[in-house]
């Protein structure tokens, strides 16, 4: 997070801040920025600290309360001092059903007089947020399979080295937490794979033998990570522990893997090796910067970045960060590689359909990026939360089970509803009891 005087002016980072969607609080005192979780920024000491464990879209109310919405949806009031900066009281439900959508869309507003707007419908819907999902297989010209998983959130499919096998998590009906679980394609057996924490973004390893994943057991203070055999023959095993989170992107060869963390206040990306040693700085910026991916024959890596005002997705060679290409130029997301190497796959959002692109990459007599094409348009889940099959004919996307994917050619079906709720703030006191 950065703020801006007035008059104009360089930004300035604000030090110990979160990423995520920032509300300044009417005192001046300081930001509230909401991500995984919701945090308070303080200018004056230069820190933050987490009010909230989980939720975004975070707003302070002149009623002394923060709303947010949870990963199980609807809208959370929970009290909040704010001379304190802390969290007083247990939070409440407060309404049912707002769409809102990962980082994109808040779902609601409220006015300083208590009037309310409020996108009604469950979260996620025309996007990311916290409904029931499906995985789909895909190909160039369409939905080829469902991918017959447990009813319920299941999030970020990653193919195994082999193609048989997809790793993904599956939240519970709690909406608090998730699980690791594989999925055999040939046999449809549906293994669970972690038992305890939070645990998100399975990542093969090159053999296909164990995942790696991020959790918050033990106690942790963030997410680190873990290795566990895909057979469950063994426990996991703690690999890197940081301060802040780490979110794994990638295991290559020789046990180097390459993950994101959020330790210097901000996603930058960097590289450890399973061997043993430090882990290392690939990539390091006052702007985030995250998933990335390693080409096939570990040369470049391609990821998405908040360089410029949207998001967009570079390469850099790999693994010394030279030569920098910017690969889409009207936003971009969660790339991912063909297996030859030679196409960069990423998708668009769009506020009907998402746009998926592909990307020639030659590297004779040096490497050239070619003119984004489009491939397919889809209303997808999150963006992230898809893979390209190692045969490279096939993807696997997930999608909200509330969103009806519209036959070729068509535009997505118009379900969008507001309500407008007047003197808002005399329904909040009656649901949370003051």
């Amino acid at each position: 997070l950065h703020t801006i005087p007035a008059e104009g002016g360089p930004p300035e980072p604000v030090q110990g801040s979160t990423s995520g969607v920032p509300y300044l609080l009417p005192d001046g005192s300081g930001v509230l920025s909401s991500g995984g979780g919701v945090f308070y920024n303080d200018f004056a000491a230069d820190s933050s600290w987490e009010v909230v464990q989980e939720g975004q879209h975070a707003t302070y109310l002149a009623t002394g309360h923060i709303l947010y919405v949870p990963p199980s949806g609807g809208l959370f009031a929970v009290p909040f001092d704010l001379g304190t900066k802390q969290v007083t009281g247990p939070p409440e439900r407060v309404l049912d059903r707002v769409a809102s959508n990962g980082f994109a869309r808040r779902g609601y507003s409220i006015s300083d007089n208590g009037t309310l707007v409020q996108l009604e419908g469950e979260r996620g819907v025309g996007g990311g947020g916290g409904g029931p999902t499906r995985f789909l297989l895909l190909d160039r010209t369409g939905i080829i399979d469902t991918v017959r998983h447990p009813d319920g959130r299941s999030l970020d499919p990653r193919f195994s080295p082999e193609g048989r096998h997809i790793a993904y998590e599956f939240i519970g009906s709690s909406g608090n937490e998730s699980d690791i679980y594989t999925y055999d394609l040939l046999t449809g057996t549906n293994p669970r794979i972690t038992f305890e924490g939070d645990n998100d973004d399975a990542v093969w390893s090159p053999d296909g033998t164990r995942l790696l994943f991020n959790s918050d057991r033990d106690g942790a203070d963030g997410d680190d990570l873990y290795v566990k055999p895909a057979d469950n023959s063994t426990a996991a095993e703690q690999v890197l522990s940081r301060p802040g989170n780490q979110w794994p992107n990638d295991w290559l060869e020789a046990d180097v893997i390459v993950y994101q963390t959020i330790e210097a206040g901000n996603w930058d990306i960097w590289t450890s090796s399973l061997s043993g040693g430090e882990p290392e700085a690939y990539l390091e910026a006052p702007w985030p910067e995250f998933t990335a991916r390693i080409s096939p024959d570990g040369e470049l890596a391609a990821y998405a970045s908040f360089e410029t005002q949207s998001g967009e997705i570079w390469l850099h060679d790999f693994p010394v960060p030279a030569g920098k290409r910017q690969v889409s130029f009207s936003g971009g997301a969660a790339p991912r590689w063909s297996p030859d190497g030679n196409t960069l796959y990423y998708w668009k959002g769009g506020p009907g359909l998402d746009s998926l692109f592909a990307v020639q990459i030659e590297r004779e007599p040096s490497v050239i990026v070619r003119q984004p094409e489009f491939v397919l348009a889809l209303d997808v889940g999150p963006l992230n939360g898809w893979d390209v099959h190692p045969d490279g004919d096939r993807f696997i996307v997930t999608v909200n089970e509330n969103s009806a994917q519209p036959a070729p050619g068509q535009n997505a079906p118009a379900e969008t509803r507001y309500l407008v709720v007047l003197n808002w703030f005399e329904e909040l006191k009656e649901r949370v009891g003051n």
